[in-house]
C-alpha cells in the first residue's frame, strides 16, 4: 500500500480512523474515512490515505442514485486507498433490502478499483457471508471494529475475511486473527493508536514491535493488489 508507508522505523496503522488528526504524529499513518453523504475529501489534507464509502446510517432513500454516483466519483480518486465502511446493519431503519443494494455496489467498485473493502456489520452475519459467497471477491474483506468472541471470529476467518481491533476487544477472537488477520484501528476513538497496539500486545502477550512489524506486513499485503484468499 503506497499511500500508507512513510520511511521511519516504527510506524502505527490506523486502517479506519474518524479524526484527520489521528496521523499528525510522525509515528503513525492513518487512513482517514470519508462517509459519503457526511464527508468529503476536503476534511484532509493532501496526500493522507482515504477510505470511503456509503454506510447503512446514511443511506437516504430518496436520494440513493446521487449517493451512488458521488461514492463512484470519490472512489476513483488516487487518495482512496481503500472501500467503505460499507455493509449490513439490523439495528437501524433504513429497510435491510436497501443496504444490500447499496453494499452490492460497493462490493463491485471494490472489485473494479481493485481495493479492499472495510465492513461494517450489525446483527447481519448470516446475510454477510451469503454475499460474500456469492460475489466470492478477489479483493480483501475487513470488519473493522470487531468486539465478538473468538467463536464468532473464527467462524467469519474460515470464510476468508480480515478483522480489525480497536479500543474494545475480546481476547478470544485476537488469538484467533492472529498474526495474519489481525488489523489495528482507532475508529472513533479518542485513544491514541498507540495506546491501542500497547493494549492489543498485552492481550496476546508479544512485544508491541512485533505486533507493530506484523500488522505492517497485512497492510502492505492487503493494499498491494493481493486476493482475499
Amino acid at each position: 500500500m503506497n499511500g500508507l508507508k512513510r520511511q521511519i522505523n516504527t510506524v502505527y496503522y490506523d486502517i479506519h480512523a474518524h479524526s484527520a488528526q489521528t496521523s499528525v504524529a510522525e509515528d503513525v499513518v492513518a487512513c482517514y474515512n470519508v462517509i459519503v453523504g457526511k464527508g468529503t475529501l476536503s476534511d484532509v489534507s493532501s496526500g493522507q490515505p482515504v477510505s470511503c464509502g456509503i454506510h447503512p446510517w446514511y443511506i437516504r432513500e430518496e436520494a440513493v442514485v446521487e449517493q451512488l454516483a458521488r461514492f463512484r466519483e470519490l472512489a476513483l480518486n488516487e487518495q482512496v486507498i481503500m472501500i467503505g465502511e460499507a455493509g449490513l446493519d439490523k439495528q437501524i431503519s433504513i429497510p435491510l433490502d436497501l443496504q444490500v443494494k447499496v453494499f452490492e455496489e460497493q462490493i463491485r467498485v471494490s472489485e473494479e478499483l481493485k481495493k479492499p473493502l472495510i465492513i461494517h456489520c450489525v446483527r447481519a452475519w448470516e446475510e454477510l457471508i451469503a454475499i460474500r459467497k456469492k460475489y466470492a471477491p478477489s479483493m480483501p474483506w475487513i470488519i473493522h471494529g470487531f468486539r465478538k468472541k473468538g467463536e464468532q471470529a473464527e467462524q467469519l476467518l474460515k470464510q476468508g475475511f480480515y478483522l480489525s481491533f480497536g479500543e474494545h476487544f475480546q481476547e478470544s477472537a485476537l488469538r484467533k486473527a492472529w498474526p495474519e488477520r489481525l488489523l489495528i484501528e482507532t475508529d472513533e476513538s479518542s485513544c491514541p493508536i498507540q495506546e491501542i497496539y500497547q493494549h492489543i500486545a498485552a492481550a496476546l502477550q508479544i512485544s508491541v514491535d512485533e505486533l507493530g512489524n506484523q500488522v505492517e506486513l497485512t497492510v502492505h499485503r492487503l493494499c498491494s493488489g493481493a486476493t482475499a484468499s
